[in-house]
């Protein structure tokens, strides 16, 4: 194993559109869930600037616009849309292949070379993270509570918004990340998005480096200015860049 002269001990990723490669899948299953429960007035844009955040999340935030200081009627709304969601989405995942971003795997080893551990976080629920990390291979070496135990591990963690009290923009999956893979200090993780809620995210948890890729659901221009310390076309750069802070 490479001795790491930099700084850091943990790399926290995003799944679809950072390390799980997204071709809208996910914005398709909004907009079907939202004209089949009552949300047909939601832009397809509106959608789009609302990724990254907790699934179930997006949908009580639509759905409060519309019954205001309405708690029950919100709370019995968002779980329908949320349902039909969720229906839509496994039906996708279950029928066609997931592949990794350009770069992940790779980026991966190149970390694990250095002793850095790599965290998956997520705004989907279990069932859909797991299905996705069961077909591209990454839940092996993995325990029941989803902690890297195996040689054969790719990533030592994954944690999904529904496992912590609050999905992004709070840090919370981050800081589980941390205290399971015991890293005390934000400040020796590295955070990777692809939407400016996920670097709000890493910002929120003080992370030494908030990184996001430009090839997954944001552009470049939708990314500048949104507080990133890095933007990069793909995974595939960042070894390039880790280098040179090796060097420095």
């Amino acid at each position: 194993m490479l001795i790491n002269p930099t700084p850091y001990r943990l790399a926290v990723f995003d799944m679809a559109g950072t390390t799980v490669t997204d071709r809208h899948e996910v914005e398709a299953a909004f907009k079907k869930a939202c004209l089949a429960s009552g949300l047909a007035d939601v832009s397809d844009a509106r959608i789009r600037a609302l990724q990254g955040y907790s699934k179930k999340a997006v949908f009580r935030l639509l759905w409060s616009e519309r019954h205001k200081d309405e708690a029950e009627a919100v709370e019995s709304a968002a779980t329908t849309s949320y349902e039909c969601f969720k229906e839509v989405l496994e039906a996708h995942y279950a029928a066609h292949p997931v592949t990794p971003t350009e770069g992940a795997e790779a980026c991966f080893a190149f970390l694990r070379d250095r002793g850095i551990q790599i965290a998956l976080t997520t705004g989907f629920y279990r069932r859909v993270t797991d299905l996705l990390l069961d077909q591209l291979g990454w839940l092996d070496g993995l325990d029941e509570r989803r902690i890297g135990t195996g040689e054969d591990r790719i990533i030592d963690f994954s944690v999904s918004g529904e496992e912590v009290p609050e999905g992004r923009p709070a840090p919370d999956m981050i800081f589980r990340s941390m205290a399971v893979l015991g890293v005390e200090d934000a400040a020796q993780v590295l955070n990777f998005g692809d939407t400016p809620v996920d670097i709000q995210s890493g910002r929120n948890a003080a992370c030494g480096q908030v990184i996001a890729l430009t090839n997954g659901t944001h552009t470049r221009e939708e990314l500048e200015g949104k507080g990133a310390d890095v933007l990069l076309p793909t995974l595939a750069d960042f070894p390039a860049l880790f280098k040179t802070w090796e060097s420095a």
